[in-house]
C-alpha cells in the first residue's frame, strides 16, 4: 500500500496578512499576492515533495474560477456564502486522523477543527520560515500536534474507548474477588449435631435480624 505524500491545506489570505515578506505585494494587488505565494509554495512542493493546496475567499466581483492549478499547486476560491475557512475545515472533517496532513493557518477556530478532527496544524509565521528553509520534517515552533491543543475534547467513541482501557484492570480485581468468594464444595457427608445446627440458626436469624 502507497504511503500518502505529506499534504498541507493552507489558509491563503491568512499566510499572506500573518507574514510580512507575502503582505509586501499588497500594496499592488491582491492579485499579486496570490501570485507570489503561489510561486514561493510551488517551488518548495518541488523541493520537499509536499502536496500543496491553497483556499482563498472568492470575490463575486472578480469571477475566480472555484479551482484552478499553478505551478503544482492546487487553489481554490469560496463561494458565498461559504468562506475559505468553511472550505479548510470541510476538508479536515473528510480526513480526520490523516497523519500526513497538515493545516497552515493562524486562525484559531480552524486550529480547533483541527484539533478535533487529529489533523495537526502550524500557524502562518512558522510555515513561512520553513518554506524559506525547507528541511526534514520536524516539529516547528508554532507546529501543535492536536492532542496539545488546549480546547481540544474527546469525542464520544474516544471516550468510551479510553474507557474500556482503563476499566480492564478494575474488572479484573472484581473477577479475581469474585473468584475468592466462590463457595467451597460442600462435603456431601458432612453432618452436623443437634447443637451445631441450633448455633446455625441462631446466626441466621442475627444476621437477619441486622
Amino acid at each position: 500500500m502507497a504511503k500518502n505524500r505529506p499534504h498541507a491545506l493552507i489558509d491563503g489570505y491568512n499566510l499572506i496578512k500573518c507574514v510580512p515578506l507575502y503582505s509586501e505585494s499588497l500594496h499592488q494587488s491582491l492579485a499579486a499576492a496570490r501570485t507570489h505565494i503561489e510561486a514561493v509554495l510551488g517551488a518548495y512542493a518541488r523541493k520537499t515533495g509536499t502536496e500543496i493546496t491553497i483556499f482563498y475567499d472568492g470575490d463575486p466581483e472578480v469571477g475566480h474560477p472555484d479551482y484552478q492549478q499553478r505551478d503544482n499547486v492546487d487553489i481554490f476560491f469560496s463561494r458565498r456564502p461559504q468562506k475559505a475557512d468553511d472550505l479548510i475545515m470541510e476538508r479536515v472533517a473528510q480526513k480526520h486522523g490523516a497523519r500526513w496532513l497538515r493545516v497552515v493557518t493562524s486562525d484559531r477556530e480552524i486550529q480547533r477543527c483541527a484539533a478535533r478532527h487529529k489533523i495537526s496544524f502550524i500557524d502562518s509565521p512558522a510555515f513561512a520560515e520553513e518554506v524559506e528553509n525547507p528541511r526534514q520534517r520536524t516539529v516547528h515552533r508554532g507546529e501543535q500536534d492536536p492532542g496539545s491543543d488546549p480546547h481540544w475534547r474527546p469525542d464520544r467513541e474516544e471516550v468510551e474507548a479510553f474507557s474500556a482501557v482503563f476499566e480492564q484492570p478494575t474488572r479484573r480485581k472484581d473477577d479475581d474477588r469474585l473468584a475468592r468468594r466462590q463457595p467451597r464444595e460442600i462435603d456431601p457427608n458432612l453432618t452436623l449435631d443437634k447443637g451445631e445446627v441450633d448455633e446455625w440458626e441462631q446466626l441466621f436469624k442475627r444476621k437477619k435480624s441486622d
